[in-house]
This record gives C-alpha cells, sequence and structure tokens, in this order.
C-alpha cells in the first residue's frame, strides 16, 4: 500500500517515486514526483539539490508515458533553474542525464535546434 504523499518529506516522496518509476509505475511516480514538489515549495526551504532531481526525474517519467512537453519543461527547468550545480554535489553524469532527457524530449517534438542545443551540452 503506498503512503499519503501529503505525510512524506520531500526526501521520502522522491525516494517513493524513483522506486516507482523502476517498477514502471510512471503515473504513480509523476504523481510521488509532483507530491515532492509541493512539500518543498509549502514547508520546506527549496533544496537545490532535491528539487533538481525532482524535476529531471519525473521528466524521464513523462517522457516513458509519450508526455513530451511536460517532459520537456521538466527537463528544461532542471537544466536552467539549478545550472549554478554543475560540478557541484550532483552525481556523476546527472546533469548530462538532464540534458539529454530535455534534448530527447525536443526531438520528439519536432524541436530539432532546442535538442541540437541540449545535447550539445550533454556532452
Amino acid at each position: 500500500k503506498m503512503p499519503e504523499l501529503s505525510d512524506l518529506s520531500s526526501k521520502k516522496a522522491l525516494l517513493l517515486a524513483d522506486a516507482l518509476y523502476v517498477e514502471e509505475q510512471y503515473g504513480d511516480a509523476i504523481d510521488a514526483y509532483t507530491a515532492a514538489e509541493t512539500v518543498l515549495k509549502t514547508s520546506e526551504r527549496l533544496t537545490s539539490i532535491v528539487h533538481f532531481r525532482i524535476l529531471s526525474h519525473r521528466a524521464a517519467a513523462y517522457g516513458q508515458l509519450q508526455r513530451y512537453q511536460e517532459a520537456f519543461e521538466d527537463a528544461r527547468a532542471a537544466n536552467t533553474d539549478f545550472d549554478y550545480l554543475v560540478g557541484g554535489t550532483l552525481r556523476p553524469h546527472e546533469t548530462e542525464t538532464s540534458w539529454r532527457r530535455q534534448g530527447w524530449a525536443a526531438l520528439q517534438l519536432g524541436k530539432l535546434e532546442d535538442a541540437r542545443h541540449a545535447l550539445e551540452k550533454a556532452h
């Protein structure tokens, strides 16, 4: 049984969302990522790394459901709002993965210039 999302901290909701994603329960994962983001915005101070991961991981889940516009928007927000994290405390290849998600979604939407830009940033 899934816990009540509103009762979780942002980090616990992120962990739950990631677990749901691995189980290929993409719709539930999106709900959990959104709950994690809501907790960040309402009861916690915005933690940059956690918010970056919420956006980047939710972009992947949207992509799995072929919701490419939402995937593009979340990945773009992660990449532009948190570009100052590059070289910081993110995991290795985390920013590159997020840029690839943005580029892949842009490609699916026919936004070729956006796709080229994002994929170049991924390298």
